[in-house]
């Protein structure tokens, strides 16, 4: 049965849940009842938050720090193609999110004088990375979990596959949303919906990503005439454990800042050829001099040492990093953990203005799948949490700012043809694409291998037009056009970018 909200919210990871919790509370306080639908396609535990180790770069010591360093560290890691308006908005509004989240219940290490125990990554010029050990992401997510589990205003769907965003005359009326479990569809109205769906690094083969990150959320909104740009900006984590585990266990970047050094299969540390900040350059830096060794070494990874550091100590800091080195036999005061970049962040996505809004009236975007100028054309580590917690307060304060629209909805129709793809070809399909991706669309990329995704790309597209057309969605299918919708988006401005900066990188 179809429905009606005031505001839905699309994405459980931190964006979502702060943002749903702001407008929770605001209404709590002003005596007003107001209705939050938030939709999950998995559990509302599973985001891309959950795996996000290294923390939340906010600046703290002001001794040492300031704005200005972190603001000058973000524009050039994002080659100066960064909105500099955003980025100084969003450094400097770190210290309030940072303490509504100690508000709602999150921990941070902290030393035994009582002080953050600040860390370091590459690209920052200082120690300004908030963590809990090495798993900020889950501890994160699970206290905004708990947090916005207090208000009932807000309801929680989980495993509830959004297809399409409902537009019409340039307006949002809400979304078609199908609930997984009893395969049931309907539409859910509402003149306010948040896109905060995430990144695509399910679209390749080798990512840190969970295997929700499809971009559903980027496909949708392409598909309603939102703008997307920065797709080219893929970023490769540098140092994801090398395996056939999916997705890749990550090895956070606060490892080098530790003191980890990265060596080649000659025990070399390589990286200071690249770059004087050595192993802890930006990740597009990184990861482009490890492909290079890979190249020239005719190997498939590099290592992480570790031998010369207290083993005590960063057990203590990277207890879930050591443990899963342990369970796969690395004794890391012997052995060095081999990695290999993997697809991990997405710098680009759909366009918002500095209110969060996109081109549609009524939808708006933040988090991962937002491009809201932040990043150019390399995100700084350990940012992202920053921004999704900072522009999710962005689209609160919009959200509970603009004057809702009573849309009649009783005459729209809405004609979306579903197609349902055959189980064992769907799944050679998805892997297909996957492989080709991350084969061809990698940290380094070539003319001819981009030519040769662009026309396979086409053809998957014409393959999927052709397959049974159903009244019922399939949502396995319609995730598998959405993968081939980000990835040709991806194909395109990569083409259409003609200069390598950042993350883009072509060899000529």
């Amino acid at each position: 049965m179809d429905c009606t909200t005031k505001y839905i919210v699309l994405g459980s990871g931190v964006a979502g849940l702060s943002f749903a919790i702001k407008l929770a509370e605001h209404a709590k306080k002003h005596n007003q009842k107001i209705s939050i639908e938030l939709y999950s396609k998995a559990n509302i535990e599973e985001s891309n938050t959950k795996y996000a180790q290294g923390g939340i770069a906010a600046v703290q010591d002001f001794t040492l720090d300031s704005f200005e360093k972190h603001i000058n560290d973000t524009l050039d890691c994002g080659s100066y193609i960064c909105d500099e308006k955003i980025v100084r908005k969003v450094v400097r509004e770190a210290t309030a999110r940072i303490d509504e989240l100690i508000d709602w219940g999150m921990l941070f290490d902290k030393r035994g004088s009582g002080n953050f125990d600040l860390a370091k990554e590459g690209g920052h010029s200082e120690h300004r990375i908030l963590h809990s050990k090495d798993i900020t992401g889950l501890e994160l997510q699970n206290a905004l979990i708990r947090k916005v589990k207090t208000y009932e205003s807000v309801k929680l769907h989980s495993f509830h596959f959004v297809s399409d965003i409902l537009v019409h005359d340039g307006k949002c009326y809400g979304a078609l949303i199908t609930d997984l479990k009893s395969n049931k569809s309907k539409y859910v109205f509402s003149s306010f919906v948040l896109l905060a769906t995430g990144g695509v690094g399910a679209v390749y083969k080798t990512t840190t990503n969970p295997l929700i990150a499809t971009g559903d959320g980027i496909a949708m909104a392409n598909r309603v005439g939102v703008k997307i740009i920065g797709m080219e900006f893929i970023q490769f984590h540098p140092t994801a454990l090398y395996g056939d585990e999916t997705p890749s266990f990550l090895i956070s970047e606060a490892v080098r800042g530790f003191g980890a050094i990265l060596k080649n299969k000659d025990q070399e540390d390589f990286c200071q050829n690249y770059d004087p900040r050595a192993s802890l350059a930006p990740r597009d830096v990184v990861s482009r001099a490890i492909s290079s060794e890979l190249k020239k070494g005719k190997t498939n990874y590099v290592y992480l040492d570790l031998r010369h550091l207290d083993i005590n100590k960063f057990r203590a800091h990277f207890p879930h990093i050591f443990t899963k080195c342990n369970s796969i036999g690395l004794d890391l005061t012997k052995d060095g953990i081999p990695v290999a970049p993997a697809a991990h962040y997405l710098c680009g996505g759909i366009v918002v203005d500095e209110f969060g809004a996109t081109n549609v009236k009524g939808l708006y975007a933040c988090g991962e799948c937002a491009n809201t100028g932040l990043h150019g054309a390399n995100r700084l580590a350990s940012n992202s949490l920053l921004e999704a917690l900072v522009c999710a307060h962005t689209c609160y304060e919009s959200a509970v700012n603009i004057v809702h629209e009573e849309r009649e909805t009783s005459s729209l129709e809405y004609s979306i043809a579903y197609r349902k793809v055959p189980e064992k070809l769907l799944e050679q399909r998805k892997l297909q694409l996957q492989q080709l991706m991350s084969q061809k669309m990698n940290v380094v990329k070539t003319r001819k291998g981009i030519i040769e995704v662009e026309s396979t790309l086409i053809d998957l597209n014409a393959e999927y037009e052709t397959f049974e057309q159903v009244t019922e969605i399939d949502a396995s299918s319609y995730e598998y056009l959405n993968m081939i919708t980000v990835a040709r988006l991806i194909c395109t401005q990569v083409q259409n970018r003609k200069s390598n900066i950042g993350l883009h990188y072509i060899a000529s």
